[in-house]
């Protein structure tokens, strides 16, 4: 795929300068090539006559003060894989780790600010957000880890008909029928 037409194809969905949608277009195809994230590698992939050093400079303009919407691009990835209004298993996942002295704990696409595990309130908001973008008819099992269990948890999908599949630890039951899928 060509830079402009990356580029323009992102600018559907980013309220971004040109420069910075360009530059957005760059990254993709260079972390494809390159298969990393590390910034030195993908300035190696950059498609332009600009020096390495140079490109490595821009790419980290690029990230100083930049902020994705993280429902831009869902609706991106919604549109651009073809997922709109079909039946879809949502993978919930979580991860935590510390960069220099600062955490970082991301839950989906939202920063937490704190150590550790999310709370009911933050996974339901997160959902809210979520039935905002497919609606929960589409939402064909909510999948997650032990981590994710909770009875104010459990009853908020409950309530929004949001069938789940959580792992549960070995002193755990599960209780009720499959169909309410019920875990306490």
């Amino acid at each position: 795929m060509h830079i402009n037409e990356l580029s323009s194809i992102l600018n559907q969905y980013f309220n971004l300068h040109k420069a910075r949608c360009d530059c957005l277009a760059q990254l993709v195809i260079a972390m494809i090539t390159v298969k990393t994230v590390n910034f030195t590698h993908l300035a190696t992939a950059f498609i332009t006559k600009s020096f390495q050093d140079s490109c490595y400079k821009r790419i980290q303009r690029f990230f100083r003060f930049l902020q994705f919407d993280p429902f831009a691009v869902a609706s991106m990835v919604i549109a651009l894989f073809g997922l709109k209004n079909k039946k879809l298993n949502l993978a919930l996942d979580r991860t935590n780790w510390k960069f220099g002295k600062v955490d970082i704990n991301i839950l989906i696409w939202s920063c937490l600010k704190k150590r550790g595990n999310s709370n009911p309130l933050e996974r339901i908001s997160l959902i809210k957000h979520i039935l905002l973008l497919i609606g929960p008819k589409h939402i064909d099992c909510l999948l997650g880890d032990r981590e994710f269990l909770g009875a104010e948890w459990i009853q908020g999908l409950e309530e929004r008909n949001i069938s789940f599949l959580f792992r549960i630890r070995k002193q755990q039951f599960a209780r009720g029928s499959f169909n309410s899928r019920s875990l306490l």
